[in-house]
């Protein structure tokens, strides 16, 4: 399935005929689907959904997702399976609470992504583990930018003592100076693994 905002015209989701919006794409994808984004700046507000195995690729990371609303940029409330986003960049303009991804009961990749949740929002976070229990979270070869306050590059927290896995490699982390927190974060029972 194919998205590009600035498209106009007859709407298939087939590269030539996009959908104009990702509430159009996300209805149309099914279970274990692709959503391709194409190159451009795409004002989306907060992406949610639940649908399992989905995966949003970039044509390049000069396909941009931007969240100018509130709340977070891509929220996935998909109970299992494996969420992966790849080759494009996040964008959380929000004025408050600029979490880039969360996840919570599906394990999540990210891959070759740039995920600005903000340099000057505040509780700013690159990514959010919410609640997850034996699950796995892997972000590589790709940049999470974080701000000010409270901010965290990777923000974790778990609903039992199960154990989650978090694995970050070849990725760089850019943080606001005046960041109070920095790093990784974890709370709740339990430990992660790999974190």
């Amino acid at each position: 399935i194919w998205f590009d905002s600035a498209y106009s015209g007859t709407e298939s989701g087939t590269f030539a005929q996009p959908y104009n919006t990702i509430a159009e794409a996300l209805g149309a994808v099914s279970n274990d689907g692709q959503i391709a984004v194409k190159d451009g700046t795409h004002s989306v507000g907060e992406i949610e959904f639940t649908t399992t195995g989905l995966t949003i690729v970039g044509s390049s990371t000069s396909a941009i997702l931007r969240n100018t609303t509130t709340g977070n940029s891509i929220d996935c409330n998909a109970t299992t399976g494996t969420f992966r986003l790849e080759t494009i960049k996040v964008v959380n303009d929000s004025t408050n609470w600029g979490v880039g991804v969360i996840a919570s009961d599906s394990d999540m990749v990210i891959d070759e992504c740039i995920i600005d949740s903000g340099l000057n929002v505040e509780t700013s976070r690159g990514f959010l583990a919410n609640d997850s229990n034996d699950k796995t979270f892997t972000i590589e070869n790709s940049i999470l930018i974080f701000g000010v306050g409270s901010g965290y590059t990777t923000s974790l927290t778990r609903s039992s003592d199960q154990p989650s896995t978090l694995n970050v490699r070849h990725s760089a982390l850019i943080m606001n100076a005046n960041s109070s927190n920095v790093g990784l974060s974890a709370s709740g029972a339990g430990e992660f693994k790999n974190s």
